[in-house]
């Protein structure tokens, strides 16, 4: 059976919960959802493209960790609360 390693990245906030950045298994790596914050801790400001871009850099930081690259992505769910927003997200995304 193959094993799972837990995947922590300083280029990221540290997880405050009983959880990893992302975990790798065999080949895949799984990440934990995603909020705007920066390494240091705390939440980006600005708009709806600034937050989406963080989330974005801490998704590339956490595969960065395992030589793993946007380009190997398979699905990324993303969570829009206002649709309004989804135009702006999308562009960056």
């Amino acid at each position: 059976m193959r094993q799972k390693e837990a995947i922590e990245s300083d280029k990221t906030a540290k997880t405050i919960g009983p959880y990893s950045q992302g975990i790798a298994a065999g080949n895949f790596i799984f990440t934990s959802g995603q909020i705007p914050i920066l390494p240091d801790g705390s939440l980006v400001g600005g708009d709806i493209q600034a937050q989406t871009r963080q989330c974005l850099e801490n998704i590339k930081a956490i595969l960065a960790a395992r030589s793993a690259g946007m380009d190997a992505l398979v699905k990324c769910p993303v969570f829009v609360i206002d649709i309004t927003d989804f135009k702006a997200v999308n562009n960056i995304y």
